[in-house]
C-alpha cells in the first residue's frame, strides 16, 4: 500500500478562515462534549437514512477500542506518515492511543462529488462533511449550520479523523477513504489548519489529493480496524484518532457507557419510532470489543414515563381518543388557530435509578432526573423537534407528592413553517430553542408562543396534585405502595370535612361526630384487586359517604368512566383490626368511632380522588 499523500489548505491572497474560528463556531454549548458528539453523529446519520417510510432502520454503532500493533503501524506509516508542522499528531502517534469508530448503517453515506465544483447540495454529502463548514439549513432532517462536525476534532487529542463511506454513484456503489483534520493556523507559514489526507486526484493540480477509491479504500480501511462493508451496503464509519474525554469519563469504559446513556437520553423518540412512526434507530456500543448495554426506553427509568407519554401522543393522533387520565394531550396553537404541536403528559409512582455513568460529568442536563446516587425525580417536559431528537429538557414545577413523578413531551408540528421557525431559533449546537437573535418577528412569535405553553400545561398538571383547599378543608393523601407497580393512589386530594348540620370547614381540630383523615392512603391488594385504602378519624352516631373519581391534569374530576375504562366505587369499610364491611355508606351508631379505612376500587392504571362526607 502506498502512502496517503498530504494537502494542507493555504490562506488565498484575499484572506479566509483559521482553524481555529472553525474549531471554536460552536460557541459554549451547555451540553457536555460527549452529548455534543453523539447528538452530532447519530442526527447526521438519521438524515442519510435510505428510506423514509415506517420500515427505515438506521443501525448507528460506536466502537471504543485500542488499535492493534499492526493496525497503528499502518495508520502512522500509511494513512497519517505525512504530518503537518506544529500539528498534535506528531507527538500524539508517538505513544501509545487508541480510536473511537462511529458507524451508520441503513444511511446512504456520504454521496456527491469530492471537491467543490459548483455551490455544494444538501445532497452533496462528502462535500458537505468532508471539505465544508456551515451550510445553509438541510431540505429535511435536523443540521442547520453545519458546525457541529467540529466536535468530532475537538473529541481527538490528535485533532484528525479517518472518514470511510460507501455511496451508490451513477448506479455503482462507490467505497472512498481520507483523512481530515482541523486544527489552528500554522503561525510560521499560509496554512488554514484544515489538512486531508489521500492520493493524488486525476484531472487536478499537483498536491489536490481526493480520497482513496474502490477496492484500495477497502483495503486500506481493513487494515486500520474499519469494519468491512457487506455486499451493495452503503453507509458511514468515521474513525476519530486517541479520542480523549473529559476527565471525569476517561477511566475504563466509562466513556463508552456515556456514550450509550446520551443514545438513549437524547435520541428515545426515534429509538421509539418518532412521533411520525416513520423509522426507527438502533444503537450499539461496544469497548475493545465488549458489548456496552444501551438503555432501553420503554423499560429505563426515568425514559420509561417519557415512553409512555410518547405512546399516549401516538395513540391520540392516530385514533383521535382523549387518553385515560391522568395522562394528557394538548394541542398547542396561536392566536391565530395555527397549530404550533402537542404535549403529551404522563404520571407514574417515583422510581429508583440505576446508577447513571453520565451523573459523573459536572452539570449534565439530566443530572437532576437521576441524582448521583440512584435517585432522582423527573418534572421535565423533552422539548422534541421533528426529527425525533430530543432538543433539551425543560424543568417545570415539581409534583407536589414526593412519591409520583411526571415527564412530558413537547412536539413541535412539522409544517414548514413551524419547523423552520425552530430551526431557526437554534444556537449551532442545536440544544436550546432561543427567540433573543431571531430576525423574524413571526417565527419568533411561533416560538414565543409554544414555549408559553408548554410552560403552562406542564405547570397546570402539577398543579393538579395540590389540595383545593377552597371553603372546604382536604387534607393530602397520595403515597404509593412501591410493590403495586403502576398503580398510583390519589395525589393532592383529602375529606371533605363537614360538620354535623352544615356549616364552614373546621380549623385543625376534630369535633365529636367530624371526620379527619389521619394519614396518606395507600394501595393495598384486597381478594385479587387493587384497593385505595384511605384512613380516617370519625365521631359516632354518624353516616360517613364516599365519594370517588378519576383525577384529570389540570385539577379536574371525572366521574363517568374513561372511554374504555371503569369508575372508582366504594369497596367497603374497615375498622382498625376488623373485617370488610361491604355498603355504599358507613352508618355509625353513638359508640362506633374511631378509627377506620375507606376501601376504593382502582380501575386500572388511573389516579383516583376521594371525598369524604359526613351526613
Amino acid at each position: 500500500m502506498e502512502p496517503l499523500l498530504l494537502q494542507s489548505e493555504t490562506f488565498q491572497e484575499e484572506g479566509g478562515a483559521p482553524g481555529q474560528a472553525a474549531r471554536s463556531a460552536l460557541g459554549r454549548p451547555r451540553l457536555d462534549p460527549i452529548s455534543m458528539l453523539v447528538r452530532e453523529a447519530v442526527q447526521n446519520a438519521w438524515d442519510a437514512r435510505v428510506d423514509r417510510g415506517r420500515e427505515t432502520r438506521v443501525v448507528f454503532s460506536a466502537m471504543h477500542e485500542k488499535f492493534s500493533a499492526a493496525e497503528g503501524q499502518v495508520l502512522r506509516d500509511i494513512v497519517l506518515s505525512q504530518r503537518p508542522d506544529n500539528h498534535p499528531l506528531s507527538r500524539q502517534l508517538r505513544t501509545e492511543f487508541g480510536r473511537l469508530i462511529l458507524q451508520d448503517r441503513g444511511t446512504v453515506g456520504l454521496t456527491g462529488p469530492a471537491f467543490v465544483d459548483r455551490t455544494p447540495r444538501p445532497e452533496d454529502r462528502f462535500l458537505n462533511f468532508c471539505r465544508m463548514f456551515g451550510r445553509t439549513a438541510q431540505a429535511v432532517g435536523g443540521g442547520t449550520y453545519g458546525f457541529g462536525k467540529g466536535q468530532y476534532f475537538l473529541t481527538s487529542a490528535a485533532a484528525t479523523i479517518i472518514v470511510h463511506t460507501r455511496s451508490m454513484e451513477s448506479g455503482r456503489a462507490l467505497e472512498r477513504l481520507i483523512g481530515v483534520s482541523l486544527w489552528n493556523a500554522n503561525p510560521d507559514g499560509k496554512e488554514t489548519g484544515r489538512h486531508w489526507w489521500g492520493v493524488q486526484a486525476a484531472g487536478r493540480a499537483p498536491g489536490k489529493v481526493g480520497p482513496a477509491e474502490g477496492a484500495a479504500a477497502a483495503r486500506l480501511a481493513a487494515a486500520i480496524g474499519f469494519r468491512p462493508f457487506a455486499d451493495r451496503e452503503t453507509g458511514t464509519s468515521i474513525m476519530i484518532v486517541d479520542p480523549r474525554f473529559d476527565a471525569a469519563a476517561s477511566a475504563g469504559d466509562v466513556a463508552a457507557r456515556c456514550i450509550a446513556e446520551s443514545m438513549a437520553i437524547w435520541f428515545w423518540p426515534r429509538m421509539l419510532g418518532g412521533c411520525d412512526d416513520r423509522g426507527t434507530l438502533a444503537f450499539e456500543v461496544s469497548y475493545n470489543g465488549r458489548a456496552v448495554p444501551v438503555p432501553n426506553p420503554v423499560k429505563h427509568v426515568p425514559l420509561r414515563l417519557y415512553a409512555d407519554a410518547l405512546r399516549n401522543l401516538r395513540d391520540h393522533l392516530r385514533t383521535g381518543r382523549s387518553v385515560v387520565p391522568p395522562a394528557s394531550v394538548h394541542e398547542v396553537r396561536n392566536s391565530r388557530a395555527q397549530r404550533l404541536g402537542w404535549v403529551s403528559i404522563a404520571l407514574a409512582p417515583t422510581q429508583p435509578r440505576e446508577r447513571h455513568q453520565v451523573a459523573r460529568i459536572e452539570n449534565h442536563q439530566f443530572r437532576d432526573q437521576i441524582g448521583d446516587d440512584g435517585r432522582g425525580a423527573t418534572h421535565h417536559v423533552a422539548m422534541i423537534r421533528a426529527p425525533g431528537q430530543v432538543i433539551y429538557y425543560e424543568r417545570c414545577r415539581v409534583y407536589p407528592e414526593e412519591t409520583l413523578e411526571y415527564a412530558g413531551l413537547f412536539v413541535a408540528a412539522d409544517a414548514a413553517d413551524v419547523e423552520d421557525a425552530f430551526a431557526q431559533s437554534e444556537p449551532p449546537s442545536h440544544d436550546d430553542w432561543s427567540t433573543d437573535d431571531m430576525p423574524d418577528e413571526r417565527q419568533r412569535q411561533i416560538v414565543r408562543v409554544a414555549l408559553r405553553e408548554v410552560e403552562t400545561i406542564a405547570n397546570a398538571f402539577a398543579d393538579a396534585g395540590r389540595p383545593d383547599l377552597g371553603m372546604l378543608e382536604q387534607d393530602p393523601l397520595g403515597a404509593v405502595s412501591a410493590e403495586l407497580g403502576e398503580l398510583i393512589s390519589a395525589p393532592g386530594t383529602g375529606a371533605r370535612r363537614v360538620p354535623r348540620g352544615g356549616g364552614g370547614g373546621g380549623g385543625g381540630g376534630r369535633a365529636p361526630s367530624g371526620l379527619a383523615v389521619t394519614g396518606p392512603g395507600r394501595l393495598q391488594s384486597f381478594e385479587g384487586s387493587v384497593v385505595l385504602a384511605v384512613p380516617f378519624e370519625v365521631g359516632g352516631d354518624v353516616t360517613v359517604i364516599a365519594r370517588p373519581r378519576v383525577l384529570l391534569a389540570g385539577g379536574g374530576a371525572e366521574s363517568d368512566a374513561p372511554r374504555g375504562g371503569e369508575i372508582p366505587s366504594v369497596v367497603g369499610w374497615r375498622r382498625s383490626g376488623g373485617a370488610v364491611i361491604r355498603t355504599g355508606a358507613l352508618n355509625l351508631g353513638p359508640s362506633d368511632g374511631g378509627d377506620w379505612e375507606a376501601l376504593i376500587g382502582v380501575p386500572g392504571d388511573v389516579v383516583v380522588g376521594v371525598t369524604l362526607e359526613l351526613s
